[in-house]
């Protein structure tokens, strides 16, 4: 799996493409821990549009679910959105938004999601 991250003014994109698999979406979790911009981010998305396909367990899933929950604590204020365009990423993200405490949403574009 592919994933570009790009940071600007309040926003963080992830762009992902390829199979995505358990160790590298806890390496992506990772990979903005610590940044000082954290506790300003307001708007978070993710892109799925250009995966292929998904290797994860829903066991697995709840391990990055429960992750997640502790960042809320740093950042409540923060605004997801996903875009996702297949059967797959669309499981994936409303298996993730089930268990959320962010506002949280699921778009078909980019466009969408940046309103």
């Amino acid at each position: 799996m592919l994933c570009k991250m790009t940071w600007k003014d309040n926003k963080l994109l992830w762009e992902l493409s390829g199979v995505i698999s358990t160790e590298e979406l806890h390496q992506i979790g990772l990979e903005h821990q610590g940044d000082p911009r954290w506790g300003d981010l307001r708007y978070s998305i993710a892109d799925f549009k250009n995966v292929i396909s998904i290797d994860l367990l829903e066991e697995e899933l709840i391990v990055v679910q429960t992750i997640e929950k502790a960042k809320v604590i740093l950042n409540s204020y923060l605004k997801i959105a996903s875009i996702a365009n297949s059967n797959e990423t669309i499981k994936l993200a409303d298996f993730y938004e089930t268990d959320t405490s962010w506002k949280y949403g699921i778009f078909e574009t980019s466009t969408e999601a940046r309103s």
